[in-house]
């Protein structure tokens, strides 16, 4: 049986733990207070977490995305004293001890913030208002969506210089998240849309890798950045060092020194900040607005890296891919063929964002 309503919680003799953010920190804290003597209450505007490793599979069509998400309930539905509210927080009382949602107050005893992060995008706003970013499912779906339309429009579009700007994918950013989704792009596009499309001319297709540092992966060791990078280069993605994107339009990528790439996707994969929350609560934040107390590299921990090594071998072939975490399977490897997603929906039953799109299996 879960814990009071907020209308009754001071009536139970057991403390109040409430729990903001329903991710990988918010369901570690809940699974560790299961034979605590508190009532425990998760608030998430999503009921279900999202597996944020595997949006990169989502975006280039090798995963669906109920694949990667799963309910918060059914993860947890066997633990007691336990109640989930989808629940977007918007203030915190500290005097009253209330967490303020959009469904209605929450009263606390203690309080654990699990808030996450946020795409940064270092003040450049026109790139936030035309770039794509991989935060969610609904972002990752959009560039899935995006290169398709991409692949259509250049089949029809007659001039050349039109054509090229279509089918040139920049990403910006040389994390493990813009490596692996720069690799996993140019696999689709290699091995299955040039199958797709007979067409179009390859060689009229270009993935762009803009790294404003000097080596890949930053946060790992060199001799992991220089595979990398010779790795994305045998997969045709074009890697470039010293790059700094300064503007985006929806055509053009502009770069520190002049240069000019026409381009009709930008994929932002080039920083991380802690939630705007976080700010307007007056949390304090470290350098780049991660909140205090994470690691700010986020890899520097000999777990963190190894769980970074592990994903480098996915991109290099020399694994199969992650089955996921809490249950999440891989949908694995079904071969060429194309089907339509489900409605939207989890295995669960639970609403995802996006429409059920055309799926395209790797060989």
């Amino acid at each position: 049986m879960g814990p009071p309503s907020s209308s009754s919680e001071g009536a139970t003799a057991r403390p109040t733990v409430v729990i903001v953010g329903a991710g990988f920190g918010g369901l570690r804290a809940a699974r560790a207070l299961k034979r605590a003597p508190v009532d425990v209450v998760l608030v998430d505007r999503h009921n279900y977490p999202l597996f944020q490793p595997l949006l990169y599979q989502v975006a280039t069509a090798g995963l669906e995305p109920e694949s990667i998400a799963r309910p918060v309930r059914a993860i947890l539905r066997r633990q007691p004293h336990f109640e989930f509210r989808m629940a977007e927080m918007t203030e915190l009382d500290l005097a009253g001890k209330r967490v303020l949602t959009t469904g209605g107050p929450i009263l606390y005893d203690s309080l654990i913030l699990a808030l996450g992060g946020e795409t940064n995008y270092f003040g450049l706003e026109r790139i936030r208002a035309h770039a794509f970013d991989l935060k969610d499912t609904s972002g990752a779906v959009a560039i899935r969506n995006q290169v398709l339309s991409c692949f259509e429009r250049g089949v029809l579009e007659p001039d050349a210089e039109r054509r090229r700007a279509l089918l040139t994918f920049v990403i910006v950013g040389g994390g493990p998240t813009g490596v692996e989704m720069a690799g996993a792009l140019s696999e689709l596009i290699r091995l299955v849309l040039v199958k797709d499309y007979p067409r179009l001319n390859i060689k009229d297709v270009r993935v762009l890798l803009l790294e404003a540092t000097d080596r890949l992966l930053a946060a790992m060791p060199p001799r992991l950045s220089t595979a990398a990078e010779r790795t994305l280069w045998r997969k045709h993605v074009e890697v470039r060092f010293g790059a700094t994107v300064q503007d985006y339009d929806g055509d053009r990528v502009a770069l520190k020194g002049g240069e000019v790439i026409p381009a009709r996707t930008l994929i932002w994969a080039a920083g991380a900040q802690a939630v705007s929350l976080a700010a307007r609560l007056g949390l304090q934040t470290a350098p780049g607005a991660r909140r205090r107390g994470a690691d700010a590299a986020g890899a520097r921990t000999p777990r963190g890296v190894r769980h970074r090594r592990r994903r480098l071998r996915r991109i290099r072939g020399t694994a199969a891919p992650d089955d996921g975490a809490g249950g999440h399977p891989d949908g694995g490897n079904r071969g060429h063929e194309h089907r339509t997603a489900p409605a939207g929906r989890s295995p669960g039953g639970i609403p995802l964002p996006g429409p059920g799109l055309a799926r395209h299996h790797r060989p």
